[in-house]
């Protein structure tokens, strides 16, 4: 995501993750799950690597993902990431 908010805060800023989470939910809502859900394996990869895994960005980042996973039928995924 190269939008304002990456240039202004940076790639792996809490605000840019926010911004792109946000953009993902919203792909997932129109029907673009397969964008959704690129973009949100990106937040989630971030978010492992800068958050505790039971941090609000963390268990959000989760969630997002297992949605979208939910979407496309790939309820494997999505339940490894409710555990």
């Amino acid at each position: 995501m190269q939008g304002r908010e990456t240039v202004q805060f940076g790639e792996e800023a809490p605000e840019t993750l926010v911004a792109m989470s946000n953009l993902g939910v919203a792909y997932a809502g129109i029907g673009r799950a397969n964008e959704a859900v690129a973009l949100l394996e990106k937040v989630y990869a971030v978010v492992q690597q800068r958050f505790s895994p039971n941090s609000s960005e963390a268990m959000n980042a989760r969630n997002n993902l297992a949605q979208c996973y939910s979407v496309l039928k790939d309820l494997k995924r999505a339940e490894s990431l409710s555990e």
